[in-house]
């Protein structure tokens, strides 16, 4: 959803198993919460995860005595990706020793509201004791933030630009810079499936439907680009099926029927024959997750959800 500014905010679950300190009586809290897209990191998500025993606030059905987080026994934490490529599951499975929290990741699940983690990890996957950028990427094959890798990449090869770059960002997206002795196509060649190329100098999703002013957008190039980058030297590489399937995905469940073509969307209709006023162009989707420094996939869900809002007036 947007939060305040336009600000896209990613829905997180926050689940608390408490029991009052007088009568004993145990129950359950649940909170749909929300957090900024844009600036998540590894660090964020640990804080969110141990900041969740602080949300214990209830007065006991049983004898009204008021319940607070000193009586937490367990916590859990439910983040998952816009773009469907996993959960990340923290657990605390004794509220008083916030040492023992612990993490488990699910590949290639969405999000499930009524969905209850349970207060200890499943047994059939794995868990760890820290959440790392590396474990992410091995078990999701995307990062928490591909903002972060860009600009670690950019830095490297503008202090250094000899032999150009290559920085895979996920499964669908590439980065590429040239060098002093390497081309833009050159590099591209190295690429078994190269996608659509996008110039980091020429990134603005123009067409983007959902937004009057596209270069605006939260998460603007110009917002977290590293000084002194010549744009005009790098572009990107990205993958538009990944983009198709999760927009498919959102339109069915929000029961919207469409035209699509290679090109994107037309006709965007609701059950009760609303239509959206402009088409969907694929391209501005994929320049949107470079603009922004998203996922395709991130994009593709970002942009779907904000026609679906705009459509079915849930926003």
């Amino acid at each position: 959803r947007r939060g305040e500014g336009g600000q896209p905010e990613q829905l997180y679950l926050a689940d608390i198993r408490a029991e009052c300190g007088l009568c004993r009586h145990v129950r359950v809290q649940r909170y749909y919460h929300s957090t900024p897209l844009h600036p998540v990191t590894i660090a964020k998500l640990n804080d969110l995860a141990l900041g969740v025993v602080h949300k214990t606030e209830f007065e006991c059905p049983n004898c009204g005595n008021a319940v607070g987080p000193e009586q937490a026994l367990s916590t859990a934490f439910t983040w998952a990706f816009p773009d469907d490529a996993g959960l990340i599951r923290a657990f605390v499975p004794d509220a008083r020793d916030p040492n023992a929290l612990v993490w488990q990741l699910v590949a290639e699940r969405r999000l499930d509201p009524q969905e209850l983690p349970g207060w200890e990890p499943a047994p059939t996957e794995s868990t760890h004791a820290t959440l790392t950028d590396e474990l992410v990427e091995e078990v999701c094959r995307r990062m928490i933030n591909p903002k972060a890798a860009i600009r670690d990449t950019l830095r490297d090869w503008r202090d250094d630009p000899a032999g150009g770059a290559i920085t895979g960002l996920g499964a669908h997206m590439t980065l590429c810079a040239a060098g002093p002795d390497v081309s833009l196509d050159e590099l591209a060649d190295e690429l078994e499936e190269p996608g659509v190329p996008i110039a980091l100098d020429d990134c603005v999703p123009v067409d983007l439907p959902t937004h009057r002013d596209p270069a605006t957008i939260a998460g603007a190039l110009d917002a977290w680009i590293p000084e002194g980058i010549d744009r005009a030297a790098v572009r990107f590489y990205v993958q538009p099926q990944p983009a198709f399937e999760i927009i498919d995905r959102a339109f069915d469940v929000a029961n919207l029927s469409c035209t699509r073509d290679p090109q994107g969307y037309t006709e965007i209709t609701t059950p009760r024959d609303a239509v959206y006023p402009r088409p969907l162009p694929i391209l501005a989707v994929l320049r949107r997750a470079v603009y922004t420094g998203v996922t395709p996939g991130d994009a593709a869900r970002l942009t779907a959800e904000e026609i679906i809002g705009t459509l079915l007036r849930v926003w």
